[in-house]
This record gives structure tokens, C-alpha cells and sequence, in this order.
């Protein structure tokens, strides 16, 4: 009888060391899927920063090239001059 008592303390007490074990394992791997979604998000992050920068460069050089198109068009209806000022630079 001692020794069935002894035998189910120890079957408790392996069955409790496994129990924990396997918590600190759970633990561990949902530690570790929170840092690989973190550095996904991260990397998604720099690719969208990336992407609305060359973004706003186009824009930019759309922007410039429209605004020569413009001063061109000008300079060809009013020959350089403006038909509001004398003054020739303006």
C-alpha cells in the first residue's frame, strides 16, 4: 500500500513537471510567432514607407516636368514677356 501511495505521488508530481513544461513550451512558441509576425509587420511596414516615397517622387518629377510644360507654354503665347508687368522678368 506504501508503495502504490509512493508510486501515485510521483505519477502527480510527473504529471504536474510535464503539465508545466509544456505551458513554458506553449509560452515559448507563441513568444517566438509574436516576433516573427512583429518582424513581418516590421518588413511590411518598410516596403509600404518604400513605396509611398517613390511615390511621392513621381509625383514630384510629374509635378516639375508639368510646371516646364507650363513656363514653355507661356513663353510661347507671350514671347518671355509678361503682357501684365513691362518689366521683362516678370
Amino acid at each position: 500500500m506504501m508503495m502504490q501511495m509512493q508510486q501515485d505521488r510521483e505519477n502527480r508530481n510527473l504529471e504536474t513537471l510535464r503539465r508545466e513544461s509544456d505551458r513554458r513550451e506553449d509560452a515559448a512558441r507563441r513568444e517566438e510567432d509574436r516576433k516573427e509576425e512583429a518582424a513581418r509587420c516590421a518588413v511590411e511596414r518598410r516596403d509600404k514607407a518604400a513605396q509611398l516615397e517613390e511615390e511621392r517622387k513621381e509625383r514630384e518629377i510629374d509635378r516639375t516636368d508639368r510646371d516646364r510644360q507650363h513656363s514653355q507654354l507661356l513663353l510661347a503665347l507671350f514671347g518671355g514677356r509678361s503682357k501684365l508687368s513691362p518689366h521683362p522678368a516678370i
